[in-house]
């Protein structure tokens, strides 16, 4: 998914994550960095590709709110992210901060897995339990999952090591 100038989000896109992305719109609504343009979610396929329509699927993108949030603030500052940096987290509008999420197994699995290597994993720190019970588990040291504050009632502020890992300034 690529983040880009426009009116309306990639009717491609299920339901359910043309919702979150407008909610991410809305949690970064003071950012100053988003007061220029309008912003819309768009599936992206490198080129040649074949494209797919998604928008039957249904599915529970809540934990997704981290990577978009992240992936919007550094689209606007013309910052490519490191794909071997992964993140996972919801966000509570309204007492803000970065809740806990499920499935933390699967998703640190996965990323343990992953062919091209994954350097870290950002998680909430609401997850600390789970965190810790799979890194003892897979002998794996804390630098692979890094946790994000869940008290922190800015978003810019709460994804700030994330967004620095990614490359942000």
């Amino acid at each position: 998914m690529l983040w880009e100038v426009g009116a309306d989000h990639d009717r491609c896109l299920p339901p359910s994550l043309i919702d979150l992305a407008n909610r991410v719109l809305d949690d970064l609504h003071d950012s100053a960095k988003l007061q220029r343009h309008s912003w819309r979610l768009r599936l992206w396929f490198p080129a040649g590709s074949p494209t797919c329509d998604l928008s039957q699927f249904d599915i529970d993108p809540e934990s997704a709110w981290v990577s978009l949030a992240a992936g919007l603030l550094l689209r606007v500052d013309r910052i490519a992210p490191r794909t071997a940096v992964w993140a996972s987290g919801a966000w509570d509008a309204k007492v803000g901060g970065i809740t806990r999420i499920g499935s933390v197994d699967r998703k640190l699995d996965l990323a343990q897995a992953w062919p091209t290597g994954v350097e870290t994993v950002f998680l909430p720190s609401g997850n600390d339990v789970e965190i810790r019970t799979w890194t003892a588990k897979h002998d794996r040291s804390t630098d692979f999952v890094q946790t994000l504050d869940g008290r922190e009632a800015n978003p810019e502020i709460a994804l700030r090591p994330y967004l620095a890992r990614l490359g942000a300034p």
